[in-house]
């Protein structure tokens, strides 16, 4: 689809416009599988951590107890991994946008990751997207800040 000897600027102008409505398609169908995902697993260890701490009670036998003590860790642990994972779809989402869209627009991925992560974290995968060199994005895109638990402001 893209011609490699070509300029950027060139590649840009190369692209079918159909192919960048199925790029966006698939990033939300991929954040909506990992966000169904996210819960199935948060269900399942509130399931197994309210069991042994019930155990755990039941039996007064305190060691189970700190069984149920390390599902909260591993929660924690699951929320990081998954929106670690999300960051290359999210960051296509708003890279396209911010590329072919033009920014006097609301648009989904950019005003959606805006209200649930921050308007911050939008405005720096923005400027990732605006470096010219891949592989100094891939190193920005790297060393990108996960927000995992908003605790709020107050």
């Amino acid at each position: 689809m893209i011609n490699k000897n070509k300029q950027p600027q060139a590649i840009l102008l190369t692209i079918n416009p159909e192919f960048i409505g199925l790029q966006i398609e698939q990033v939300m169908e991929t954040y909506r599988t990992q966000i169904s995902l996210l819960i199935q697993i948060m269900i399942i260890l509130v399931i197994a951590d309210v069991t042994v701490v019930g155990y755990s009670i039941s039996t007064q036998i305190s060691g189970i107890l700190f069984i149920g003590s390390l599902f909260p860790i591993m929660m924690l642990y699951t929320i990081y991994t998954i929106h670690r994972k999300m960051l290359p779809p999210l960051y296509t989402a708003v890279s396209l946008e911010h590329r072919y869209g033009g920014s006097d627009v609301d648009w989904l991925a950019s005003t959606f990751m805006s209200t649930i992560i921050s308007a911050e974290y939008v405005a720096t995968l923005k400027t990732i997207s605006s470096i010219q060199d891949p592989i100094k994005r891939i190193e920005r895109l790297l060393d990108v800040t996960i927000v995992f638990l908003d605790l709020g402001s107050g």
